[in-house]
């Protein structure tokens, strides 16, 4: 079902996973007001859409963030598992969202095989030990990628296929030294912004021209 979940002024804490899955024909959706602060447990993830339609949406504002993070009282170097979208979530929103203390080997923002990449804006990820975003699969391009600032990450601050990079907005921040990851084929035309960060080809990938009378 879709569910809102409000601001009580105090931090919600969450040991384990929480799924957001519709049920057959009915849709879910988590809607996040302004404010929200989530406490994460070690290896707790919020995953969208696994194995039925669902929708996630984080909106904050500049002076009431949304804000992930794991417990206070889990060990120096825990991690959560990140927001996690699958095959069955809807593009996602994130707006002023702040993400700190992901997992090594995986990110604070997950794509696993979304419908969309969705809209990420005015976000905050950092003290990470793994990626800022990672897009292992998707149908679509960001609808909007801009203004999002990434701080103190293991690793790169996104690892995406190369041909889904198209456009990210030019107002993201990057610290020294980090990159954009870039894998995979690209099939169709794709625009690489001048972004103050390098962009490094992870995997040997090719740029093929696709007939468009075939592919119509």
């Amino acid at each position: 079902r879709d569910v809102k979940v409000p601001n009580p002024g105090v931090p919600y804490r969450v040991p384990q996973d929480l799924d957001i899955e519709g049920t057959e024909g009915t849709p879910a959706s988590l809607t996040l007001e302004p404010g929200t602060v989530f406490q994460m447990g070690e290896g707790a993830g919020i995953n969208c859409g696994y194995s039925q339609n669902a929708a996630f949406r984080a909106v904050g504002t500049a002076d009431k963030p949304i804000v992930f993070a794991r417990l206070p009282d889990m060990p120096k170097g825990s991690a959560w598992k990140g927001l996690q979208f699958f095959s069955h979530c809807r593009p996602p929103v994130l707006e002023h969202v702040k993400l700190a203390h992901g997992p090594r080997g995986g990110a604070l923002v997950h794509h696993r095989d979304s419908k969309g990449l969705g809209s990420m804006r005015h976000c905050t990820l950092a003290r990470s030990d793994g990626h800022g975003v990672l897009v292992t699969g998707t149908k679509e391009r960001f609808e909007s990628f801009d203004e999002n600032t990434f701080e103190d990450l293991a690793e790169s601050a996104v690892a995406m296929p190369a041909e889904y990079a198209h456009l990210l907005g030019e107002h993201n921040v990057f610290p020294a030294g980090t990159t954009i990851e870039l894998d995979g084929d690209v099939r169709r035309d794709t625009t690489l912004s001048g972004l103050a960060v390098a962009y490094v080809l992870k995997s040997g990938g090719k740029i093929e021209t696709v007939d468009a009378a075939k592919s119509a």
